[in-house]
């Protein structure tokens, strides 16, 4: 199921996908969340659109990769304020829960974005993966959480942070 917001404030474009948890991720639970309180329901795959194409290293895509690492934990801390059922929120950065203890295996955003949704990724030579998606190119910034809510839970929270289903422009 595929969300798309603009959020109000920053006019920041958002797709969230909402899907069951695959195959390796309930298998490796214990060791990708071994503090995660209830069984694992609905994968959130949050996509931000950045202002730049994420391929090269500078200044400029280190901010804008931080602006939208702010947006994500927003956004995360405020489901989980809003949500009568357990959430966790994975860092982009490191791939590990922010509020259980972290496991043995960290989350590979990108592997979980690609194999769930068919987004294709390309190397950028320095162990890092980015994401090719729709028009956006590699202007995308992959963030994830995780429930033990039916994603159309999951879903009533995501309206009622952004209002209802409106396609951004």
């Amino acid at each position: 199921m595929l969300k798309e917001f603009q959020d109000r404030t920053t006019g920041l474009n958002i797709h969230i996908h909402l899907t069951s948890p695959s195959p390796y991720l309930l298998e490796h639970r214990s060791q990708l969340l071994p503090g995660f309180p209830s069984l694992l329901e609905t994968v959130a795959i949050v996509l931000f659109q950045a202002q730049a194409e994420l391929v090269a290293e500078s200044e400029a895509i280190a901010r804008e990769k931080e602006r939208l690492l702010g947006q994500f934990l927003l956004l995360g801390r405020t489901v989980r304020e809003l949500s009568n059922f357990p959430t966790e929120i994975i860092c982009p950065r490191s791939g590990f829960p922010l509020y259980s203890k972290p496991g043995e295996q960290h989350f590979d955003i990108v592997a979980i974005a690609h194999e769930s949704l068919k987004i294709q990724f390309q190397p950028t030579g320095d162990r890092c993966k980015v994401l090719s998606y729709l028009d956006w190119q590699t202007a995308v910034y992959p963030c994830l959480f995780i429930a033990s809510a039916s994603p159309a839970q999951v879903e009533a929270v995501l309206n009622n942070i952004y209002g209802t289903y409106a396609p951004a422009p």
